[in-house]
């Protein structure tokens, strides 16, 4: 039997959205053995104010003064995009808590999580690792799942690399580039920054078509977490073969855009570059 693990980041409201959707494919799926949830400082508190504050607004895609203030509590700093998946989509009905099967890590890289791999991994049949993490893994996460990890990455590779790559491409108003990288793949890990055998992708038709970059990326992130479950569904539903990931042409790979460099000034180019392009596809 093919197990696989979920690892997202619990604190991280994107991932009330993967949950949900993991939940509702794989909940009663016994190949399905937990999620791993990465928090730094847990508090079984906020956990039940997570799960009670899903069960009454779920579906709610406007939020009033006293919701944004739980939601602030709950998930600190609730950035634009998640402000416009919850527009688009709605506050999904679960927290990122709410599995019963969840285990929890304050770090990903740190000897506790490494011991927990050496253990999951310890079958001759080795699971698959499904993630939903904005953290580099070490090496050695490669190494002792023998390359078993897929991510879901919100933008196309190997054109939109890294933190915030479709904002970035914005920025600089490449609409050619732009509209080449809008979308989201689903690969392999490997030691490199999202330069892993890509096993499947999707590409946005028109890009265009949202109010502001930040729902764009919303869109993206849900893309790429069906596509995710797709790929899963895919691995358990067959005994006898597993995705092959196509290795990208290194020639063709855009640069690694870094989470520390995408400062506020970057920001507001970014939004500024979407809303000028989308006036020149008018």
């Amino acid at each position: 039997m093919k197990e696989f693990y979920l690892i997202i980041e619990s604190s991280w409201f994107t991932s009330c959205y993967l949950v949900e959707k993991w939940i509702e494919s794989f909940g009663d799926c016994a190949n399905f053995k937990g999620i791993l949830a990465i928090e730094k400082i847990r508090s079984e508190t906020i956990h039940q104010e997570r799960q009670a504050f899903h069960r009454e607004y779920a579906g709610r895609k406007q939020l009033n003064d006293h919701m944004k203030k739980n939601l602030d509590k709950l998930y600190p700093y609730l950035d634009d995009k998640e402000q416009a998946m919850i527009r688009l989509f709605g506050i999904p009905k679960y927290s990122t808590t709410s599995y019963a099967n969840t285990f929890f890590l304050d770090d990903i890289n740190g000897e506790s999580a490494r011991q927990w791999l050496v253990a999951a991994c310890k079958n001759n049949s080795l699971p698959y690792f499904f993630l939903g993490i904005g953290q580099i893994l070490k090496s050695w996460w490669v190494e002792i799942s023998q390359s078993q990890i897929i991510n879901a990455h919100p933008a196309i590779l190997p054109y939109a690399r890294g933190s915030y790559s479709i904002e970035n491409i914005a920025a600089v108003k490449d609409i050619q580039k732009f509209r080449q990288s809008a979308g989201a793949t689903v690969h392999y890990i490997d030691i490199g920054v999202d330069t892993g055998p890509i096993i499947r992708a999707k590409k946005v038709i028109d890009p265009f078509i949202f109010d502001s970059i930040w729902e764009l990326k919303g869109y993206l992130y849900m893309t790429g977490f069906n596509l995710l479950a797709d790929v899963a569904k895919d691995i358990i539903r067959s005994k006898e073969t597993v995705p092959v990931g196509i290795v990208n042409d290194p020639k063709l790979r855009g640069p690694n855009f870094k989470r520390k460099d995408f400062n506020p000034h970057k920001r507001k180019q970014a939004e500024e570059g979407y809303l000028s392009m989308k006036l020149q596809n008018v």
